[in-house]
């Protein structure tokens, strides 16, 4: 897994290893330059919607939501929003999250608690501005607890799905 982020004057990218859940930094570049980093390692809490991460020993936590394209953090008493876009994204007809991207209605489910789904599988279909929007799975897991109902209205950002 790549992630790239970008300031006025640096673009920083990572490349992940999955290690049984807990990704780890396995390269860092500065503008294209490796460069070294801490040991850095990210785990998540579904229920908390809270990101832990250890730096070279010493663990922090992030609360964290995503919105739309925009992942909201909060991290010691200051917010932070980080704008993602998926590679090769072209539309906003199909979410890879498992947040509402707008206010809508739960129109289908197509998944129960219990059941194994993969990455880019068709959980949900929210309608939203007479559009149907499609609720994919952005990793591979077990459905653990659906959030809404048939027909429930739901606001921007809510947590619909959670997967383990």
């Amino acid at each position: 897994m790549d992630w790239t982020v970008e300031s006025k004057t640096d673009r920083y990218s990572f490349n992940f290893k999955d290690n049984s859940g807990i990704l780890l930094i396995s390269e860092a570049k500065i503008n294209g330059e490796v460069t070294t980093s801490p040991e850095i390692s990210f785990s998540k809490e579904i229920k908390n919607q809270r990101i832990n991460i250890e730096i070279d020993g010493i663990k922090k936590f992030f609360h964290v939501v995503k919105s739309g394209d925009i992942w909201w953090i909060h991290y010691e008493g200051k917010v932070y929003t980080v704008n993602s876009m998926d590679s090769g994204a072209s539309s906003t007809e199909e979410q890879g999250g498992l947040t509402a991207p707008m206010p809508g209605t739960i129109q289908q489910i197509l998944v129960k608690k219990g059941q194994k789904v993969r990455t880019g599988q068709t959980l949900m279909i929210l309608e939203a501005m007479k559009m149907e929007h499609k609720i994919k799975s952005p990793t591979s897991g077990e459905i653990i607890n659906i959030n809404y109902s048939l027909g429930d209205r739901v606001e921007m950002g809510v947590n619909l799905i959670e997967i383990e």
